[in-house]
C-alpha cells in the first residue's frame, strides 16, 4: 500500500511564543544575565595566569554577581513554585465543587424519576368503589 501524501504541503511557521508572564519575563532576564557572565568569567578564568589586576577585580565581581543571580533565580522559582501550588488548590476546589453538583443533579434525578413513577402509578390506579 502507498503512503500517503499531502500534494498541498503547508508551510507552518512555528515562531515561539510570546512571553507576557512578568514571573517568565524576570528569569529569562536572569538567566540571559547568568549566561554572559559566565561566559565573561570563562573567558577570564582560561587566561588565569596573565590577568591584570583590573581583570581579577573583574572576576570576582562577576563570580559575586553569579551568586546573587543564582540566588535570584531560586527566589524565582520558589515563587513559582507557591503560584503553581495556589493554582492547583484553586482548581481542586472548584473540581470538589463540580463534583457535589453533579452528584446533587443526579440526586434530583433520581428523585424526579421516583416521583414520575409514582404519579404514573396514581394515574392507573384503578379504583372500584365498595358499596
Amino acid at each position: 500500500m502507498a503512503p500517503i501524501t499531502n500534494s498541498s504541503a503547508v508551510s507552518i511557521d512555528l515562531t515561539p511564543p510570546q512571553l507576557i508572564d512578568p514571573s517568565i519575563l524576570h528569569v529569562r532576564d536572569a538567566i540571559s544575565q547568568i549566561r554572559l557572565i559566565a561566559n565573561r568569567i570563562i573567558s577570564l578564568r582560561m587566561r588565569l595566569g596573565d590577568l591584570s589586576e583590573d581583570e581579577n577585580a573583574q572576576l570576582e565581581t562577576d563570580q559575586k554577581k553569579l551568586k546573587n543571580l543564582n540566588i535570584m533565580l531560586r527566589g524565582f522559582n520558589r515563587e513559582m513554585y507557591l503560584q503553581n501550588r495556589a493554582v492547583k488548590q484553586a482548581t481542586s476546589d472548584a473540581k470538589a465543587e463540580v463534583d457535589n453538583l453533579y452528584l446533587g443533579l443526579q440526586n434530583l434525578k433520581y428523585e424526579q424519576g421516583h416521583l414520575r413513577s409514582e404519579i404514573q402509578d396514581c394515574r392507573n390506579y384503578a379504583y372500584t368503589p365498595h358499596g
